[in-house]
């Protein structure tokens, strides 16, 4: 009986999907509120500049898949960081993107969030300084500093991260950082979300997409609010509709009576767009 006890307990324990095994996150309740925290590894890569950034990362719980776990880069907005921890009031919907950390964890896909340069007062991504057309991305020190945090995942330096099973996402600065992984970084990535941005080298309502984008252009989901002032819809679209006409996969998400910020469907919709691809 013991033993007929143990095997049942086995094939029940292996049958359960990642998605319900323990969790890197807490939900903490305070009188009405929520306040969702993930914890986190963190680990120094310095730049080819000399300037050193400190990357967060999180492995799920449980034992990885053969080959390692896939893996979702994470790319900080302007101004604000990457939050692993936020309260449910914290503006721009920034909770929505702490449970997008917890939704990936909990389907089985590692996070990695490398940060923009601490340095500047303001925080932003290189890719669209300059506006593109006379920039020269690889001098950059995103490029670099991006490069090793790449070269790293697959060295395992983050865990154990399956290398070529990338995706990447982000919200503004954030989401065109994410556009230029299909620019610069071409084939590293399976799938792109880009929340409230445009193409690489756009920026707000100055977007000029080029005509032929690259031919293994990741397939890409926009997520974008309706009332988005910072970065116009029609930039997104203008993407969109030239990524459509290439023949890419892609998925457009408007949100009505939202402006520049995440959203509740936020990480459901990234979780199913990684998961289809």
């Amino acid at each position: 009986m013991t033993m007929r006890f143990l095997l049942l307990a086995a094939v029940l324990a292996a049958s359960v999907p990642a998605a319900q095994a323990a969790s890197p996150c807490t939900d903490t309740v305070t009188g009405t509120s929520h306040t969702l925290s993930c914890s986190y590894q963190s680990k120094t890569v310095t730049s080819n500049y000399g300037i050193p950034r400190i990357v967060r990362y999180q492995v799920p719980e449980g034992t990885p898949p053969a080959g390692g776990w896939p893996a979702v880069v994470m790319m900080q907005p302007s101004v604000f960081p990457i939050f692993w921890s936020a309260p449910d009031y914290t503006p721009a919907g920034a909770f929505h993107q702490v449970r997008s950390i917890k939704v990936l964890l909990e389907a089985g896909y590692a996070v990695v969030e490398p940060p923009t340069n601490w340095l500047r007062l303001y925080q932003f991504w290189d890719t669209n300084v300059g506006f593109g057309s006379d920039f020269n991305y690889p001098t950059t020190d995103d490029y670099g500093f991006l490069t090793k945090v790449f070269n790293g995942i697959a060295a395992q330096q983050y865990g154990p991260i399956n290398a070529a099973k990338l995706y990447a996402t982000g919200m503004s600065s954030g989401g065109y950082n994410t556009s230029r992984m299909a620019v610069s970084f071409q084939g590293r990535f399976r799938a792109l979300a880009i929340q409230s941005g445009s193409y690489a080298t756009c920026l707000g309502p100055i977007c000029n997409i080029p005509a032929t984008l690259p031919y293994n252009h990741p397939p890409t989901l926009f997520l974008h609010g309706a009332n988005d002032n910072v970065v116009p819809v029609n930039t997104m679209e203008a993407y969109f509709n030239k990524l459509q006409a290439q023949g890419v996969d892609v998925r457009k998400v408007m949100v009505a009576g939202k402006a520049h910020e995440y959203f509740a469907e936020t990480p459901e919709e990234i979780l199913n767009w990684f998961q289809t691809h």
